[in-house]
């Protein structure tokens, strides 16, 4: 039976949210050399990459996408965890996750999610970027 390491998704993790591996060092505090020799162990496991190393940094591959869309999943659920207290109903309703087509200019998705974390009750969000399916039944 196959185990995931979840410290090397954790790492690959960081990395894909930060953008590149210095970043994502500095804020697990840990060498880059580290944190990229974690993510290989990863792709070998996996057994493809989930980055194109580039000279402009690193980008995700399409399956580094998939792994990324399911790494968001895993650590969104353990932050739950974490965080119920006494009545676990009442923590998914602190929890957003939204989907923003990729053509949305930064500044609008920003503007019109901030409600979601300012205020009173402030929201934790997983924002997936991408496109939107067109091809399901019923759309123009």
């Amino acid at each position: 039976m196959r185990h995931l390491n979840y410290q090397h998704l954790n790492y690959f993790w960081v990395t894909a949210k930060t953008g590149n591996l210095t970043a994502a060092s500095r804020e697990l505090r840990l060498a880059p050399s580290t944190v990229s020799a974690q993510i290989r162990l990863l792709e070998e496991q996996l057994g493809y990459l989930l980055f194109e190393r580039t000279p402009r940094g690193m980008l995700l591959t399409d399956r580094g996408r998939a792994v990324m869309r399911f790494a968001d999943q895993i650590f969104v659920l353990g932050e739950q965890l974490l965080d119920a207290g006494d009545d676990p109903r009442h923590e998914a309703k602190r929890w957003a996750r939204v989907g923003i087509e990729s053509h949305l200019p930064k500044l609008v998705a920003t503007k019109l999610l901030e409600p979601l974390w300012r205020g009173d009750r402030p929201r934790r969000m997983v924002i997936t970027e991408g496109r939107v399916n067109t091809s399901i039944k019923g759309n123009p």
